[in-house]
């Protein structure tokens, strides 16, 4: 019986010092190297993750996919902030369009002593037509005014569009 015992006893202790490796094989692998998102760095520089490894350690061993990921959504959210930008540049331009008839004329009233500056003027080229129609008024107008003949065209322009 002695001998029974003594190989039952080093049964015993052998069964405990493998389940008792075995426990402690997982603490032993989260303290040496897995990071937060269950992931560690091989001494090769491969990452080897757990089945229940997950994202959310940028710069550091993650997953396969989800550098992918983060830049996915980083595209989403810089096309909705686009988006967001394009539709406030809209509301704010068609508030002005709206605006421009009520703020135009308090804006004269508080600083009467600044001059706009000159609108733009689109040339138009004109047709041959045109010009001899042109050509033609100009005769009319000095047949009718002698005396502007010597005049400037900016100067005649100004005189007849009443300014």
């Amino acid at each position: 019986m002695i001998r029974g015992g003594t190989i039952l006893a080093w049964l015993a202790a052998g069964s405990i010092g493998l389940i008792g490796g075995f426990g402690l094989r997982p603490a032993v692998a989260a303290e040496d190297g897995l990071n937060a998102c269950g992931c560690r760095q091989g001494s090769s520089g491969a990452c080897y993750c757990e089945k229940k490894s997950h994202c959310g350690c940028p710069g550091e061993c993650e997953p396969k996919g989800c550098e992918e990921k983060r830049a996915k959504q980083m595209d989403k959210e810089v096309q909705e902030e686009t988006r967001k930008a394009e539709e406030a540049s809209r509301r704010q331009r068609a508030h002005q369009e709206s605006s421009d008839e009520e703020v135009a004329p308090r804006r004269e009233e508080r600083a009467p002593e600044r001059v706009a500056p000159a609108p733009k003027v689109h040339v138009v080229k004109m047709t041959p037509a045109q010009k001899r129609d042109l050509a033609r008024l100009i005769k009319l107008y000095l047949a009718e005014h002698p005396n502007q003949g010597g005049k400037a065209i900016d100067q005649v322009e100004n005189e007849v569009s009443g300014g």
